[in-house]
Formats: structure tokens, sequence, C-alpha cells
């Protein structure tokens, strides 16, 4: 049975827009839904920030809280009420079908796991607290810094899968960026639906006069041609540990009870970095620019807490699709 298809968002190109759609359809999603792309857009560019900008892993800082201080940055400091309705425009965005949204939906999927196993956070298991308000907004506050710690596991794989895959686009300059995505996302034009079709053409046009003039445009062209790839050889491990992050920060896993995971995840459990602790924890350090801050004591089970979120979330994987 095929999932069903998801919806295309309306393409809004200024707050003018979202305003007068949200006044149409009596529906503040509109101007919510601009304000949550520009958040998210700024997550991920912190992201590939990180890798274009510092070619040392070490000196990257990841996963170390950027989609919740850009939150704050964003949002403001809102009531309760205010929080609430922006919490469920997150959540119907999560819907539609768009990279914004997308990536959104990604970083929903194991939160949801977390609240189904342990009825953390807020989800299906929540007890009504329309009687309490002040304990729904404190729920619905945590929840969203959780699901910010998910954003940054999908932001930090996204940019490590792209770093590898489409080197073009991490040049230090911020604009020759911005143009290589352009141009890369016109390689497969042929396949975007509807929505992402506007996007592109929106955005060339925006860049192509600001740019029309500048040796920089050419970065377009080089990115639809471009065929350079970095070697990529421990994807699955890289996968894992990038994902699994916020279980090791959540949990204060040691590196030893990452890699006992981890080994149950992957194709060549015994194979480098998972044969030692110690291997395990310089390439955290050393590729995926990861560092743990506290120390943890390891679970003499085998099983430390998260275990059964790490299983379900790469249970496909275990069938080859990492």
């Amino acid at each position: 049975m095929n999932p069903a298809k998801r919806p295309c968002l309306p393409l809004l190109k200024s707050m003018a827009e979202a305003v007068a759609l949200s006044k149409k359809e009596q529906d503040t999603f509109y101007i919510d839904t601009l304000h949550i792309h520009r958040w998210l857009a700024r997550a991920n560019k912190e992201a590939v920030s990180e890798y274009a900008e510092k070619k040392n892993p070490r000196q990257r800082s990841l996963q170390s809280g950027s989609a919740w201080r850009l939150f704050g940055q964003s949002f403001g400091d809102l009531s309760d009420p205010q929080f609430a309705s922006l919490f469920r425009s997150m959540a119907r965005l999560s819907t539609y079908d768009d990279p914004v949204s997308r990536c959104l939906a990604e970083a929903r999927f194991p939160l949801r796991l977390e609240h189904d196993c342990s009825g953390d956070y807020f989800g299906p298991k929540t007890p009504d607290l329309s009687a309490r308000p002040a304990e729904l907004a404190q729920l619905l506050r945590r929840t969203t810094e959780r699901w910010c710690d998910w954003l940054d596991a999908a932001n930090h794989l996204h940019a490590h899968r792209n770093w590898h895959h489409t080197p073009i686009y991490f040049d230090p300059d911020v604009e020759k960026r911005d143009l290589a995505g352009i141009g890369l996302v016109q390689r497969n034009y042929s396949e975007l639906n509807d929505w992402m079709k506007g996007a592109w053409q929106h955005l060339h046009t925006q860049f192509a006069e600001r740019h029309h003039n500048s040796p920089k445009w050419l970065t377009v062209g080089q990115a639809m041609a471009s065929p350079d790839k970095r070697v990529w050889p421990y994807h699955q491990v890289d996968t894992c540990i990038i994902y699994l992050w916020p279980l090791v920060k959540l949990h204060n896993w040691t590196y030893r009870d990452l890699m006992k995971v981890v080994r149950t995840l992957i194709a060549r459990p015994q194979a480098y970095p998972c044969r030692r602790e110690h291997e395990l924890a310089v390439h955290c350090r050393t590729v995926l620019g990861l560092r743990k801050n506290t120390r943890g004591k390891s679970n003499t089970s085998g099983r430390p807490p998260g275990c059964e979120i790490a299983q379900r979330i790469f249970r496909p994987a275990r069938k080859g699709v990492i």
C-alpha cells in the first residue's frame, strides 16, 4: 500500500503574501510557516558553515544547541498561547512536501518514538491537560527543545553527507555556496514538485539580478556540471553516530555505550572505528566534529537507556537502507 501523497504548500515569496493569504483563509498558519522556514534555513546554514569555514573537524561546533538557540532568536519571548499556536503550526508544516518540511518531519520521527516508548514529551499518550494550561505549555516548550536536538542531528547528517557528495557546495564564500545550491537543484529540476520548481525559479531570478555582473555567477553552472565527490569510507557508522547523538547527550552515554549500540546497527560491527572505545571517541572528534562534554558511566547490561529508540530509528537500515 502506497503512503498518502504529501501536499504542497502555496509558494510564499514575501511576508506580505503570507499575511494576505492568512487573511483570506483566516488562518495564521501561513505567517507562521514563513517564520519557521526562515528559522530552519538559518539552522541548516549554520551546520553547512561549520563544514565550509572550518576544514578541521576538531574546530567544528555541531549538535551544540544551534536550532534551539536560533529558535529563541527567531521567535523571541512567546506567551504560552503564542507558543502553543506556533507548535501546532510546526506539527502541521511537517506534513507538507518541501525540503524544509521534510527536515522538520525527519526530526519529529525520533521524537515520536521517544514519546511512544516512554510517554515523554507531547504526543498521543499525553493526558488531557486542557484544565492545566501552564503544565501543557511547559510540556510543549520541553518537547520543542527536544525537537530542536533532533533537528540539529538531521542538519548535521545532511551537511556531512553533502560534504562528501557535493563538495562544491562548501566554498568558504557564503555567496558562492548559495549560488552552488541553485546549480545543484537545477541538476534535478524535472524531478521537483511544483512548490520546489517555483521556489527555485524565484531564487534563481533573485540571484541572477544580484550577481549577473559578478564572476561568482559562474558557480551556478559549475555546480550543475561538477562530478566531484569525496570518498566516504565510513558512511554507515557516521550516519548512525550523527543521528543518535541526541541520545548520547540526553542519557549521557559513554563512548562504550555508543559503540555497543552502533555495533547492533551496522553490517561490519567489528571494523574500524567500532573495534575499540578509544577508536570511536577519536573518530567522533576528528571526523564528525562531535565531542562529549560530560563523563558517563557505561551501562553494564549492554543496553543503555534509549537503546530501544536507536533500534527503532534504524530498523529499516538493518536491511541495507543506510
